[in-house]
């Protein structure tokens, strides 16, 4: 995937892992396990499917630009 088609994606689509989106958010994965849990989304393992990475997101914040 060339820098053009990774800055045409939306946010949804550019985080496919756990580890990924609590990279984005600058916490550890047990944090974003813990925030997780305490907000009842369970999220399956291996790779997320763009709708769940929204639900994180909606529910727990949007990684900052830059």
């Amino acid at each position: 995937m060339n820098q053009s088609s990774k800055q045409s994606q939306s946010p949804e689509q550019m985080f496919n892992t756990k580890q990924q989106i609590a990279a984005a958010l600058n916490i550890d994965i047990k944090t974003l396990r813990r925030l997780l849990r305490r907000k009842n989304i369970e999220i399956p393992r291996g790779y997320i499917c763009p709708a769940d990475v929204r639900q994180v997101f909606d529910a727990i914040g949007w990684p900052e630009n830059g």
